[in-house]
This record gives C-alpha cells, sequence and structure tokens, in this order.
C-alpha cells in the first residue's frame, strides 16, 4: 500500500463525486488495491474496510486527524485532536473465521459480518432490520426452521453484539466532553466520511493549482499531476510573485 498520488485522489474524487459513501469507500480501494478485484473488497466486511481506509489515510494524510463537533447540551462547537493509532484496532487473532454462529434458549443462529455488498444493496428506506436479513445466513430453534422476521428482540441484540465483538474497527465511538458546561457524551467517528472530505478537499485544490499553472506555462494537466506537490507550490509562488 502507498499514499495516494494526486492523479489518483483526482480520478477517485471523479468516479465517487455523485456516488454514496459505501460505494466510495470502494472507489478509494480499488484505487489503492487494484490487484485485488472489486467483489473482493466489496465482501470485506465494515470492519476490515475501514481498517485499510484508516491505514491509506494514514499514508497519504498523516496520523493526526482534526475534526470538529457540537455539545448536544450547550451547541458549543467542539474542536477534537487525536491520531489514527487512537481509534485503530487491532484484533488479537486476525479476522474471525465466518460464517459465525450464536446459541441462545433454543435458537441457533448462523451468520455473516456485514460488507460493503450488503450495505449497496439495501434501498435507502431500508436499515438495520433488512441489513439483519441479509447477514443471517440460518436459524433453528429445537432444530426447526424459522423466519428470521420471527426472531425475538432479544436474539437480534445478541446477533448484534456478537457481530461487534467480532468486527469492532466497523463502529468506532469518541469519547467527548465539552470545554463550555462539562457535558460528557459519545460520538461515533465514521473514517469513510472523514476520509472522502479530505479527499475533495484536496482534489479541488490540485485542479485550482491546474489551473493557475497550465493557464500561465500552458502545461499539461498530467504533466503538472507529475510534479511533486513542494515544485507545484514553487510554481505557483512564482506565479503570484
Amino acid at each position: 500500500m502507498r499514499a495516494l498520488s494526486a492523479t489518483q485522489m483526482l480520478r477517485m474524487w471523479e468516479l465517487g463525486y455523485a456516488r454514496s459513501p459505501n460505494w466510495r469507500a470502494l472507489v478509494i480501494l480499488a484505487t489503492a488495491f487494484p490487484e485485488v478485484g472489486f467483489d473482493a473488497l466489496a465482501g470485506l466486511s465494515i470492519g476490515q474496510r475501514d481498517a485499510h481506509l484508516l491505514a491509506l489515510r494514514n499514508m497519504t494524510f498523516g496520523q493526526r486527524i482534526d475534526c470538529m463537533g457540537t455539545c448536544p447540551a450547550c451547541a458549543e462547537a467542539i474542536e477534537m485532536a487525536f491520531e489514527t493509532t487512537d481509534i485503530w484496532v487491532h484484533p488479537e487473532h486476525g479476522p474471525p473465521d465466518e460464517p459465525l454462529a450464536v446459541s441462545y434458549e433454543g435458537y441457533e443462529v448462523v451468520f455473516h459480518l456485514p460488507t460493503s455488498r450488503d450495505l449497496l444493496a439495501l434501498t435507502g428506506a431500508e436499515g438495520a432490520q433488512a441489513l439483519m436479513a441479509r447477514c443471517i445466513v440460518a436459524v433453528t430453534y429445537d432444530d426447526q426452521d424459522v423466519a428470521v422476521a420471527e426472531l425475538p428482540e432479544e436474539v437480534i441484540v445478541i446477533i448484534g453484539e456478537n457481530m461487534q465483538a467480532a468486527d469492532p474497527q466497523a463502529s468506532i465511538w469518541l469519547q467527548l466532553t465539552c470545554p463550555a458546561c462539562g457535558h460528557d457524551w459519545s460520538a461515533p467517528f465514521d473514517i469513510v466520511t472523514f476520509f472522502w472530505h479530505e479527499i475533495e478537499t484536496q482534489a479541488r485544490r490540485l485542479l485550482r493549482q491546474v489551473h493557475l499553472l497550465a493557464s500561465a506555462y500552458g502545461w499539461s494537466e498530467a504533466g503538472i499531476l507529475r510534479l511533486s506537490p513542494l515544485r507545484r507550490q514553487l510554481y505557483l509562488d512564482m506565479i503570484g510573485s
């Protein structure tokens, strides 16, 4: 895995511009891992996918993450700063063998971890229940087949807890304290949304640089993007002076 190049960031931003976050995540990974098929990437668990995205972000933009939040108690804007290592989960034994199974009071449930393929298959109106139905492979009660819709709520909760335990990188929460009012709360951190915002910001900056340098020197986009960031900036400084 290598840091994303200027050309790669522009290309993936173009491909994912009008797409959903889950599709954008796969666009990023497909660009970073061209030797891996798209279908194989879509079959990664969400935690595995996000771990790869976090590693790629680390190589491209560095370890430090700066972001903003809002206190739910007093609406104060909160600045947050942490490092990728703070939210990087390292499973002791690697990804679990699938499918997984849960036994509870006579119920036997076989399931797989949610993947990007599962998320992309959902419509806008479908939520956690539809995702759970896609992930459950088989259900029996006292050795009799049972429909997923007939599962008691407590069994659904246990399956969700087992999914979280088996794929902890899929759900990252930040523990926050408001400096203004002292309120404590937890907030989710989504590497897909955050990384994509960084890529989009960088892509727009690159397009602006290409426009300025092409207008001043007549260079092609490809030639400008092959320049190192330092050399691009030096040429831009000379244009400005």
